[in-house]
């Protein structure tokens, strides 16, 4: 009978079958020093939430670094390593899309490269319902004065505006790939997981928030409140305003619902 390792045991393959596949996504720009630990340690949650049906997808948003060249040698360590990689740096947002569209297992998150976020934080959650996301938020976050005014800006749009009142809609999420695939999101910028959730809770989809610890950066530079990242996300604003009062919002939704009730 064929076996699986797992915490050091082993455990039998016909144990495995029912339980929910993963797909986790890294998303990285210059991130070769952190790289090669969040990797492992990707990996490491990826067996024990599946030891047979998982996949760590790197989506190299056109690094200048040596990271493809770190992913190629993880790759001979690890078989189920794949890569995606931009000819240029084209933000987070389509670095999500990216992964979220290559994602072949039932549950799909996408996590930063930096390092900020511990995947074995997923382990408690290895299996949901269709009708539920997992929504991590992070308890205290260490930003400047800029970034916190930032943030506090970020809260007002998604929760006056849309209504979207989840604590942290930028942190980690963990949806069912049929979710997002069902929610089509269009927008290019981090707005992308706005229009996710938006679509989600629209359908009745309930989040499980989760608190996550957010882990000091080691290396490399932070780039999420650059003036790229930013005038992307307000170019997308406009769009997801659109989205929500022409409707579209709620005909995403209802292909969710379609989606979920199968």
């Amino acid at each position: 009978m064929e076996a699986v390792k797992k915490n050091n045991c082993f455990t039998p393959a016909h144990m495995t079958e029912n339980i929910q596949s993963w797909s986790l996504v890294i998303f990285a720009f210059n991130e070769a020093d952190t790289l090669p630990e969040v990797i492992e340690k990707t990996f490491s949650a990826a067996e024990q939430l599946n030891p047979l049906k998982h996949e760590v997808i790197v989506v190299d948003d056109g690094s200048t670094d040596n990271t493809a060249e770190i992913i190629k040698e993880l790759q001979k360590t690890f078989s189920n390593l794949r890569i995606i990689r931009h000819n240029r740096n084209l933000g987070i947002g389509r670095s999500l899309a990216s992964g979220y569209n290559a994602a072949v297992y039932e549950n799909v998150c996408a996590i930063p490269g930096d390092g900020q976020f511990n995947p074995a934080d997923l382990i408690p959650y290895s299996s949901f319902s269709g009708r539920n996301f997992i929504s991590f938020y992070r308890a205290s976050k260490r930003y400047s004065a800029y970034r916190q005014l930032l943030t506090i800006g970020n809260r007002i749009i998604n929760s006056g505006l849309f209504g979207l009142r989840l604590k942290d809609v930028n942190w980690i999420k963990a949806y069912k790939r049929k979710q997002v695939t069902a929610a089509s999101p269009t927008l290019k910028s981090v707005l992308l997981e706005s229009e996710i959730c938006l679509s989600l809770l629209y359908a009745g989809v309930t989040p499980i928030e989760v608190k996550s610890f957010y882990y000091r950066r080691q290396a490399g530079v932070s780039r999420g409140a650059s003036p790229k990242i930013l005038l992307n996300a307000l170019r997308d604003l406009k769009f997801l305003v659109k989205l929500k009062f022409s409707g579209q919002i709620k005909r995403k939704a209802a292909a969710v619902r379609a989606e979920i009730q199968d």
